[in-house]
């Protein structure tokens, strides 16, 4: 894994950590070519201010790319174990806030409400017009190489707001288990407890699922 540089910007020393921002696997995947200070800075900043207002606004800039970048893009997301594995995690994580939200039989921890709104704004991007024709042949190495090289340098930024989302919502899952859990285990009231642990082995389990498509670190 190359090393993330220290860059000093206006008398200030910024350091993007590599577990946080995977330049280099992208890069090895040919997307980007080597990484560079600029990309390392671009992904540092994915992270600061209101996440999902961030990745809203990229998403609708990507609406505006040629058709065959947005078709390719849509397809890396079903062919890319990698990529596939992020979004069945933010996927799950919304679907998990329709549920449980309001739900008689769920419990639900605001906290996790900016985690799904970042959720909800990086999906659309890998979203397809039409249904893939389950007939049709599988996709090999070749064809994942095609649609990369029709994404090109200039329209990766999604791939790269997929990991700053997936990451920005492992903490919140692992907080509100947590929290969920010391509920259960110390109020009297049954139903509640029920609620608080069927939430809690549900942030569980996502948070298990987000470790593995960040890499199983």
């Amino acid at each position: 894994m190359s090393e993330a540089p220290a860059i000093s910007v206006v008398g200030l020393r910024v350091v993007v950590d590599p577990d946080v921002f995977a330049v280099d696997r992208l890069a090895a995947r040919c997307i980007l070519g080597a990484p560079t200070a600029t990309m390392w800075i671009g992904g540092g900043l994915r992270l600061d201010g209101d996440l999902p207002a961030r990745l809203r606004e990229r998403e609708r800039a990507l609406q505006q790319a040629p058709a065959a970048q947005r078709e390719a893009i849509a397809r890396l997301a079903s062919d890319d174990p990698r990529i596939a594995a992020q979004l069945r995690v933010l996927g799950a994580l919304r679907d998990l806030a329709q549920t449980a939200r309001g739900g008689a039989d769920w419990a639900w921890d605001p906290r996790l409400d900016t985690a799904v709104e970042a959720a909800e704004a990086v999906l659309p991007a890998f979203a397809t017009d039409r249904a893939r024709d389950p007939s049709a042949p599988a996709r090999g190495p070749r064809d994942l190489a095609a649609d990369w090289a029709v994404v090109g340098t200039r329209q990766a930024g999604p791939f790269l707001d997929l990991h700053v989302a997936v990451l920005a919502i492992e903490a919140p899952l692992q907080a509100v288990r947590d929290h969920a859990d010391r509920i259960a285990a110390r109020t009297r009231d049954v139903a509640m407890a029920a609620r608080y642990r069927r939430l809690a082995a549900a942030c569980s389990e996502l948070a298990v699922a987000t470790r593995l498509a960040l890499g199983g670190r």
